[in-house]
């Protein structure tokens, strides 16, 4: 076998076969079953191919080499069709016919093969070759029943091979006029399908014999197959009615055989009302509809049987969801009809119908599957019902406000959680999961559920959380109810106006009685939740602090509920910092408990942080700094220990969250009061006790603490420097810093520099870079420390490069590409003079890396030193130094270019290229009208597959668009794919400039 080459092995039947039990036999040896793969590829693209298919073609042959014989014609047919010569066609067509009636009996994978040559065959033949080609495979495979082959291994083939035409024509490769002139004359043939499908389909019970009841599955395959074709719907009515009897029959249960007949029946029925065109019928569509409303008759009697079949419960609400998906705009016009009108009836009923599948019995998803699937519907609807017009929007709402009540009802009974015994016992990880995902989807329809009803929904939840209050008094094993409607009330808090007096602050008055020590984990975790969600209407509603903060604070000495406590105070403490002056006091002091317990996780304990944060900055200063001697200064202490002990996973685990804590304090800690635009409304800043010193401090406690850090930090980077995620989070800390001091971090500017750039000549990292790009934005022309910032900028410029040049490869410091050309770049665009003069005459060597990194596989570096050559050539006119460089080196720019396009970068990476070559036609136009020809003149370059015609298209095309992105655009993704090998039969298409 590693002999073997197809240039000098006959393509004799022998031979394939040998080759093909090769294949088959070589299973366990890879290469070798490659090598036989690759030859018998071979072998199939041979014009020989077309020959050699029947000699395999025998019943004496191994089923194997039957297969490879009908999977060579139909690729030969697919993609080798103007091989054969016309005049061959017909007899083609003879000898595949007969070949089918051979294989009549089977093997059945062979002769389903054959069906969908047969049917590739006829549409590659359509409409000039064999105009009637439909009705001739009717008429032979019909009349065969009398003679060759029994009528029912006829009829099956004759409906395999009509079901692949129809299915072959949606998603074949034709050329649009073929495939249109194709389509019509499966619109002409439709009728005589469609007679012999109704014929096929029963009205009653099937024959039980298995022959038969395979021919019906098939008429019904077949059936979903046409019914997607953009046919009339009129001419589809008589059908619909044969497949809703199938339901109906199915449902009742005769016989196991009939068990899949019913799901094959719903698919067709959905493919009759949702393919594209069937909007242009409206009035059919209702029609058709009042049969389909049917059958929710079949879902309520399953459903009240001892055994109902849920899978046909669930293929009917599949059925009734999706048609109601694709006409909720005609389910609309229905309901504006008169009272009485059938379509109104049908639509109403239809509604009523997605309603009960909202309401399936059981537990989601243990006892049923099928609720879940309406969720896309109720949005569509009340959409719909928004974007009506004011005096159809007033009647629509009128009418399904009953309906989305109810639906709410029903959503917080299904959402409610399970019992944590029936929890621990009968649900594993996914089902958990699911049902997680399950609650956000109801979350998300109450949402659209207070689009329609308002605050009628508010009135539903009070009256419903009223009732569970004191039930709780009564029975505490009743939480699960009070849970479920304070999940609603989550639901809807980002669209409950700010105004609303008569519900929120009953309900917020109601939580404080709850004794939250208590309550299940799980309610308190939600009661909490409920407070944080109205943070935003409690900022509006100060007076609401006083019964929500001593909830907050009591979660946060419970470790079960410290994560919905601290999430919930996070928020209170973002959108009311205004009205939380009078609480400091008791958070601050709890928060320094918590945080001294140690039950709260990593998470927990850097969202309180966060909490701390907010809070001190509407303290005095005085009180700021004594707080923080008690709860952040031995934090550093015990990072500065860490710091030193031998690295390991647990040690650095405690330095991350040590300084993520930091950085989370940095990034809020702010005694600057805001202006009145910053705060968003007139007096909302709030009132500052001062310490003697004016409205603002002059020492911002963020500059007190990184004093502290600063020298902890340094030995964090002796010893962790090479560690990416312990530099991430030291980057952080100083990035977070500075934002918030802005010029009042000038009198430690030295020193951070310092630091950042001691960690990047340790070892560079990128999210060293982002903070240097920050620093470097902020002051690189603030006259104080312009030199200072030069210098930065050179000393990381220069360790970059060195790690560029002694990199055998690029890929691996791809990260650190992106960003130091995302920092150049933004350095660039502020002021060019100081980026140059900062580095000097490395800026040659900086330009030279970006060409290069244009070829790495990693996007996010290809995009990032794209956008910085691109902007570097567009301003380069301007500055002596850098036109220069762009003279030097725009040659083997563009050839780098023009190796990127031609295959050597991944596709996606291609598109910011077009921005380098649209600037050097904007700004280089007659030298790249030098450098193009020039390059594409050499042999094979880009690749072999050009030819130098399409070379000198494709330079024209280029050079004539200096402003239009989008053209430039087509061009180059179209010489992409010819030079790439993408272009296929048809891919004059897809090159605009050929």
């Amino acid at each position: 076998m590693a002999e073997m080459r197809l240039e000098n092995m006959p393509l004799t039947a022998e031979n394939l076969q040998m080759l093909i039990s090769h294949f088959y036999t070589e299973s366990n040896n890879p290469s070798e079953q490659m090598r036989a793969h690759s030859l018998l590829s071979q072998a199939q693209s041979s014009p020989a191919a077309w020959s050699f298919v029947w000699d395999l073609l025998f019943l004496n042959k191994p089923q194997e080499v039957q297969f490879f014989a009908a999977s060579t014609l139909h690729l030969k047919l697919v993609k080798f069709w103007p091989e054969l010569p016309a005049e061959q066609r017909p007899a083609l067509r003879e000898k595949l016919m007969s070949t089918i009636m051979t294989f009549s009996s089977g093997p059945k994978i062979v002769l389903s093969r054959l069906c969908i040559v047969m049917a590739t065959m006829a549409l590659q033949m359509l409409p000039e070759d064999w105009p009637n080609a439909v009705e001739e495979i009717v008429e032979h495979l019909t009349s065969s029943r009398q003679t060759q082959i029994h009528s029912d291994r006829a009829l099956w083939i004759l409906l395999e091979t009509l079901t692949v035409l129809a299915e072959e024509t949606q998603s074949s490769t034709f050329q649009q006029q073929h495939r249109e002139s194709v389509r019509a004359k499966l619109d002409q043939s439709a009728p005589g399908v469609f007679k012999l499908l109704e014929k096929t389909i029963p009205d009653g019970v099937p024959d039980s014999s298995g022959t038969n009841v395979d021919n019906i599955c098939q008429a019904i395959r077949c059936s979903s197959a046409w019914l997607q074709l953009h046919l009339p719907l009129s001419l589809c009515s008589t059908l619909s009615t044969k497949l809703i009897n199938v339901v109906k029959m199915c449902s009742q249960g005769h016989d196991t055989s009939n068990a899949g007949m019913a799901d094959l029946a719903v698919d067709a029925l959905t493919n009759l009302l949702c393919r594209p065109n069937s909007h242009k019928f409206p009035a059919t569509v209702m029609q058709i509809m009042e049969e389909y409303v049917s059958l929710l008759d079949i879902v309520q009697t399953q459903l009240n049987s001892p055994e109902p079949d849920e899978g046909l419960v669930c293929a009917v609400f599949t059925l009734m969801v999706s048609v109601a998906e694709n006409h909720s705009h005609l389910l609309l016009d229905s309901l504006l009809l008169p009272e009485g009108a059938t379509a109104r009836n049908t639509a109403m009923r239809l509604i009523q119908g997605i309603l009960q599948c909202s309401n399936m019995p059981g537990q989601y998803p243990l006892d049923e599957n099928c609720s879940q699937m309406a969720f896309g519907f109720w949005y569509m609807l009340q959409d719909d019902v928004i974007g009506s017009d004011p005096t159809p929007y007033h009647q629509l709402v009128q009418l399904l406000a009953p309906v989305y009540a109810t639906l709410a009802e029903i959503l917080l009974h299904k959402s409610m959680l399970p019992e944590r015994n029936d929890l621990e016992s009968n649900w594993n990880s996914e089902d958990k999961e699911s049902f997680r995902c399950y609650r956000q989807d109801v979350a998300d329809t109450l949402l659209y559920c207070y689009s329609i009803l308002h605050e009628s929904l508010l009135q539903l939840y009070w009256n419903k959380l009223d009732a569970a209050l004191q039930s709780l008094q009564t029975n505490p094993a009743s939480w699960r109810h009070l849970e479920t409607i304070l999940h609603g009330f989550v639901s809807v808090a980002e669209v409950v106006p700010m105004e609303e007096e008569r519900f929120l602050p009953n309900l917020l008055a109601g939580l404080k009685a709850l004794p939250l020590n208590h309550l299940d984990v799980r309610v308190a975790g939600t009661v909490l939740e409920t407070v944080g969600a109205y943070a935003e209407w409690i900022n509006h509603h100060p007076l609401a602090l006083r019964d929500v903060m001593p909830l907050l604070l009591m979660g946060l000495d419970c470790a079960e509920v410290a994560a919905s406590a601290t999430m919930a105070l996070k928020d209170l403490t973002r959108d009311c910092q205004p009205s939380i002056s009078p609480f400091c006091t008791p958070i601050l002091l709890a928060a320094k408990q918590a945080l001294a317990a140690g039950h709260l996780r990593a998470a927990e304990s850097i969202r309180m942080m966060h909490i701390v944060g907010r809070v001190l900055s509407i303290c005095p200063l005085q009180d700021i700094l004594s707080y923080l001697d008690e709860v952040l200064l031995p934090r550093v202490t015990e990072l500065q220990e860490l710091a030193h002990h031998v690295p390991n996973a647990h040690v650095k685990a405690n330095i991350l969250l040590r300084l993520r804590m930091v950085s989370t304090l940095f990034s809020t800690l702010d005694t600057r009061l805001p202006t009145e635009e910053e705060s968003g409304e007139t007096g909302s800043v709030p009132p500052r006790t001062g310490s003697g010193e004016g409205d603002t401090p002059e020492v911002q406690p963020v500059q007190v603490i990184l004093r502290w850090l600063l020298p902890v930090l340094k030995t964090v980077i002796d010893h962790w420097a090479s560690d990416e995620h312990i530099m991430t989070a030291v980057s952080s800390a100083l990035k977070y810093a500075s934002g918030t001091l802005l010029d009042d971090c000038k009198p430690l500017l030295p020193d951070i520099v310092s630091l950042l750039t001691a960690a990047f000549c340790l070892h560079p990292q990128p999210s060293l870079l982002d903070t240097a790009k920050q620093l470097l934005i902020m002051f690189v022309t603030d006259t104080d420390h312009a030199e200072l910032m030069r210098g930065m900028l050179a000393d990381c410029t220069e360790v970059f490069l060195r790690v560029c040049r002694s990199a055998p490869s690029l890929s691996p410091q791809s990260d650190l590409i992106q960003a130091f050309y995302n920092m150049h770049l933004k350095l660039m665009k502020k002021d060019v003079h100081s980026v140059t003069q900062a580095v000097g005459n490395n800026l040659t060597e900086i330009f030279k890396c970006g060409m290069v990194s244009l070829s790495l596989p990693e996007c996010g570096a290809s995009k990032a030193s794209a956008a910085y050559l691109s902007f570097f050539v567009l301003g380069s006119r301007e500055v002596p130094h850098m036109n220069q460089i762009v003279k030097e080196f725009g040659h083997d720019l563009t050839s780098r270019i023009l190796r990127c396009i031609g295959g050597e970068t991944p596709r996606q990476c291609m598109d910011p290229l077009i921005d380098v070559l649209l600037a050097l036609n904007k700004k280089y136009c007659e030298d790249l009208a030098r450098w193009l020809p020039n390059i594409l003149s050499q042999e094979n370059f880009p690749t072999p597959r050009p030819t130098m015609t399409e070379k000198e298209q494709f330079v024209q095309a280029v050079l004539r668009e200096k402003a239009n992105k989008r053209k430039l655009q087509e061009k180059v993704r179209a010489f992409s794919l010819l030079c790439r090998g993408l272009v296929n039969e048809y891919g004059e298409q897809q090159n605009p400039f050929f």
